[in-house]
Protein backbone atom coordinates (compact mmCIF):
# COMPACT_ATOMS: atom_id res chain seq x y z
CA UNK A 1 0.00 0.00 0.00
CA UNK A 2 1.42 3.34 -1.05
CA UNK A 3 1.83 6.12 1.49
CA UNK A 4 -0.11 9.31 0.99
CA UNK A 5 1.81 12.05 -0.79
CA UNK A 6 1.47 14.43 2.17
CA UNK A 7 2.83 11.82 4.56
CA UNK A 8 5.76 11.18 2.22
CA UNK A 9 6.43 14.94 2.08
CA UNK A 10 6.47 15.17 5.88
CA UNK A 11 8.79 12.16 6.10
CA UNK A 12 11.12 13.69 3.50
CA UNK A 13 11.30 16.98 5.42
CA UNK A 14 12.04 15.12 8.65
CA UNK A 15 14.63 13.05 6.80
CA UNK A 16 16.39 16.16 5.49
CA UNK A 17 16.51 17.59 9.01
CA UNK A 18 17.98 14.33 10.28
CA UNK A 19 20.60 14.33 7.48
CA UNK A 20 21.60 17.91 8.36
CA UNK A 21 21.94 17.01 12.05
CA UNK A 22 24.08 13.99 11.22
CA UNK A 23 26.21 16.12 8.88
CA UNK A 24 26.79 18.71 11.62
CA UNK A 25 27.90 16.05 14.11
CA UNK A 26 30.11 14.27 11.56
CA UNK A 27 31.76 17.59 10.64
CA UNK A 28 32.46 18.35 14.30
CA UNK A 29 33.72 14.86 15.11
CA UNK A 30 36.02 14.75 12.08
CA UNK A 31 37.37 18.27 12.64
CA UNK A 32 37.97 18.06 16.39
CA UNK A 33 41.19 15.99 16.20
CA UNK A 34 42.62 18.45 13.63
CA UNK A 35 42.02 21.52 15.78
CA UNK A 36 45.21 22.95 17.31
CA UNK A 37 45.57 23.30 21.09
CA UNK A 38 45.11 27.07 20.79
CA UNK A 39 43.16 28.83 18.10
CA UNK A 40 41.98 32.35 17.34
CA UNK A 41 38.56 33.17 18.72
CA UNK A 42 36.61 35.72 16.77
CA UNK A 43 33.03 36.17 15.79
CA UNK A 44 33.06 37.19 12.14
CA UNK A 45 29.41 38.19 12.20
CA UNK A 46 30.16 41.25 14.29
CA UNK A 47 33.93 41.63 13.84
CA UNK A 48 34.66 40.79 17.48
CA UNK A 49 37.98 39.24 18.44
CA UNK A 50 38.40 37.53 21.79
CA UNK A 51 42.03 36.43 21.61
CA UNK A 52 43.28 32.87 21.60
CA UNK A 53 41.02 30.08 22.81
CA UNK A 54 42.07 26.67 24.03
CA UNK A 55 40.74 23.47 22.55
CA UNK A 56 37.87 22.10 24.61
CA UNK A 57 34.66 20.16 24.32
CA UNK A 58 32.84 23.48 23.99
CA UNK A 59 33.65 23.04 20.31
CA UNK A 60 30.66 20.66 20.21
CA UNK A 61 28.31 23.34 21.56
CA UNK A 62 27.19 24.35 18.06
CA UNK A 63 25.93 20.91 16.94
CA UNK A 64 24.54 20.28 20.44
CA UNK A 65 22.46 23.48 20.43
CA UNK A 66 21.46 22.73 16.84
CA UNK A 67 20.20 19.29 17.87
CA UNK A 68 18.26 20.63 20.86
CA UNK A 69 16.70 23.42 18.83
CA UNK A 70 15.71 21.06 16.03
CA UNK A 71 14.10 18.57 18.40
CA UNK A 72 12.28 21.35 20.26
CA UNK A 73 10.90 23.02 17.13
CA UNK A 74 9.87 19.74 15.51
CA UNK A 75 8.20 18.64 18.76
CA UNK A 76 6.40 22.00 18.99
CA UNK A 77 5.25 21.63 15.38
CA UNK A 78 3.95 18.15 16.15
CA UNK A 79 2.20 19.41 19.30
CA UNK A 80 0.53 22.29 17.45
CA UNK A 81 -0.51 19.88 14.71
CA UNK A 82 -2.08 17.56 17.28
CA UNK A 83 -4.16 20.45 18.64
CA UNK A 84 -5.56 21.29 15.22
CA UNK A 85 -9.06 20.08 14.45
CA UNK A 86 -8.54 20.07 10.72
CA UNK A 87 -6.17 17.49 9.22
CA UNK A 88 -4.91 19.71 6.41
CA UNK A 89 -4.06 22.50 8.85
CA UNK A 90 -2.26 20.03 11.13
CA UNK A 91 -0.19 18.75 8.22
CA UNK A 92 0.65 22.33 7.24
CA UNK A 93 1.88 23.16 10.76
CA UNK A 94 4.17 20.15 10.85
CA UNK A 95 5.43 20.93 7.36
CA UNK A 96 6.17 24.53 8.36
CA UNK A 97 8.22 23.49 11.40
CA UNK A 98 10.23 21.00 9.37
CA UNK A 99 10.83 23.38 6.47
CA UNK A 100 11.92 26.23 8.75
CA UNK A 101 14.35 23.95 10.58
CA UNK A 102 15.98 22.93 7.32
CA UNK A 103 17.05 26.55 6.80
CA UNK A 104 18.04 27.02 10.44
CA UNK A 105 20.07 23.78 10.34
CA UNK A 106 21.78 24.96 7.16
CA UNK A 107 22.71 28.22 8.90
CA UNK A 108 24.10 26.27 11.87
CA UNK A 109 26.20 24.12 9.54
CA UNK A 110 27.56 27.25 7.85
CA UNK A 111 28.42 28.70 11.26
CA UNK A 112 30.11 25.44 12.25
CA UNK A 113 32.06 25.47 8.98
CA UNK A 114 33.23 28.96 9.92
CA UNK A 115 34.37 27.80 13.37
CA UNK A 116 36.27 24.86 11.86
CA UNK A 117 37.91 27.09 9.24
CA UNK A 118 38.86 29.61 11.88
CA UNK A 119 40.34 26.93 14.12
CA UNK A 120 42.19 24.93 11.45
CA UNK A 121 43.06 27.59 8.86
CA UNK A 122 43.14 30.60 11.15
CA UNK A 123 40.97 32.62 8.78
CA UNK A 124 37.23 33.22 8.94
CA UNK A 125 35.26 31.54 6.17
CA UNK A 126 31.80 32.84 7.07
CA UNK A 127 29.81 34.30 4.20
CA UNK A 128 27.55 36.81 5.96
CA UNK A 129 25.18 37.23 3.03
CA UNK A 130 24.64 33.47 2.75
CA UNK A 131 24.29 33.04 6.52
CA UNK A 132 21.76 35.84 7.00
CA UNK A 133 20.02 34.84 3.76
CA UNK A 134 19.34 31.40 5.19
CA UNK A 135 17.98 32.93 8.38
CA UNK A 136 15.88 35.47 6.43
CA UNK A 137 13.99 32.64 4.75
CA UNK A 138 12.53 31.51 8.09
CA UNK A 139 10.25 34.55 8.67
CA UNK A 140 9.31 34.50 4.99
CA UNK A 141 8.22 30.88 5.41
CA UNK A 142 6.16 31.91 8.41
CA UNK A 143 4.21 34.45 6.36
CA UNK A 144 3.84 31.99 3.49
CA UNK A 145 2.42 29.30 5.77
CA UNK A 146 0.15 31.84 7.50
CA UNK A 147 -1.34 32.67 4.09
CA UNK A 148 -1.78 28.99 3.30
CA UNK A 149 -3.34 28.25 6.68
CA UNK A 150 -5.75 31.18 6.24
CA UNK A 151 -6.93 29.55 3.02
CA UNK A 152 -7.45 26.22 4.80
CA UNK A 153 -8.92 27.44 8.07
CA UNK A 154 -12.73 27.27 8.29
CA UNK A 155 -12.83 30.29 10.65
CA UNK A 156 -11.44 32.64 7.99
CA UNK A 157 -14.19 31.75 5.52
CA UNK A 158 -16.80 33.33 7.81
CA UNK A 159 -14.96 36.68 7.96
Amino acid sequence: MALETKKVNRLLLLGFNFILLVAAWVMALLAYPKIPATMPARLALFGLEFGPATKSLLFFLCPFVQSLLTLAVLAAGRYLASRSRETRLAELREEHASMAMIFVNSAFIHLERHLIGLAVLGTPVLNKVYFFGLLAVVPLLYFYYRLRSAQLSPETKDR
